[in-house]
């Protein structure tokens, strides 16, 4: 049986870590976005300042995550039994429809451009800045997705690829420039690169929204949690069957309900001491659950091929 061996932070943990990844990310953000509008307003390359608004984007989703996580990972009360991890869910989302606005304008405002014939030659300087914002923002991807997963927290890896596709519609802002820099006359080719940003950036949004939507729409776990979970409920000590197994995503966690047939001749304390030791070892051991809802039913042998899942 293979068993769940990552860390699992505590609350406080995973607020103290997500502020520091995040706080870094503001800070690369700002340098970033103001190097690039600065020298694309100057230099003349609308590729670069739409990769400026890119990286305020980028910048907004830091800020979101970073005031944020503080609610999110509050812990359950009166009014929000389950938690407020759905705020999680909702950020992401909030990240992902910001996104896609800011791509669609970017790409109607450069295909505009050449419509119109507004084109101008970019200075050499800007290459330095699309280079730059390739290096500085990989890194950053780098370390965010991999805080992101070490702490389970869907919002962070959200804003890490947000990042990744900051450095990757960057590259073809550093090629237009090029481009336009060796052949003055193919200058219009740096109002193309801000629309292949503004693709990249669409894609983004879409990539980062499918998972928050699957979860808003209560979406099961995958097939493989499910036999993971099933295998662990088996392997307790009583448990003669497990099925009608529930679950759905919450957060970074997922929320699970199921029903597990013991002896019928156990009493309540000993069928209740099962349940217990059910839900304590996939908690231990089952793939970043939160909660886990144990249902006891008598085991009867006649109807056990119809029941089990």
């Amino acid at each position: 049986m293979e068993i769940n061996t990552k860390i699992k932070y505590s609350a406080d943990e995973r607020l103290r870590i997500t502020r520091k990844i995040t706080l870094a990310g503001i800070s690369v953000n700002i340098f970033l976005a103001i190097v690039k509008f600065l020298l694309g307003f100057f230099g003349r390359s609308s590729a670069l300042m739409a990769d400026a608004c890119h990286s305020l984007t980028d910048l907004s989703s830091d800020l979101i995550i970073f005031f944020g996580v503080k609610f999110w990972a509050a812990p359950p009360d009166k009014n929000h039994p389950y938690g407020h991890q759905r705020l999680e869910t909702v950020v992401t989302l909030i990240i992902a429809t910001s996104l896609a606005s800011i791509g669609i304008a970017i790409g109607y405002e450069a295909i505009e451009k050449i419509i119109k014939g507004e084109v101008s030659q970019p200075m050499p300087i800007t290459l330095v800045g699309a280079l730059l914002s390739i290096v500085c923002k990989e890194f950053v991807f780098r370390k965010m997705n991999a805080i992101g997963k070490k702490i389970n927290s869907p919002a962070v890896i959200a804003n890490s690829w947000d990042a990744r596709s900051d450095a990757m519609s960057s590259i073809p802002v550093a090629i237009a420039i090029f481009v336009a820099l060796l052949k003055p006359e193919l200058a219009f080719i740096d109002s193309i690169g801000a629309i292949i940003v503004s693709v990249f950036i669409i894609y983004a949004a879409f990539s980062i929204a499918k998972p928050a939507l699957s979860e808003v729409t209560e979406r099961a776990a995958s097939e493989d949690v499910l036999a993971q979970i099933e295998e662990i409920v088996r392997s307790v000590e009583g448990t003669k069957s497990v099925h009608a197994v529930r679950t759905r995503h919450m957060g970074g966690g997922i929320f699970v309900d199921l029903h597990v047939e013991v002896d019928a001749e156990l009493n309540v304390k000993e069928g209740h001491e099962i349940a217990s030791a059910v839900k304590r070892r996939l908690l231990q051991e089952g793939p970043d659950l939160i909660d886990v809802v144990v249902h006891i039913e008598p085991f009867e042998h006649e109807t056990f091929q119809g029941n089990v899942i």
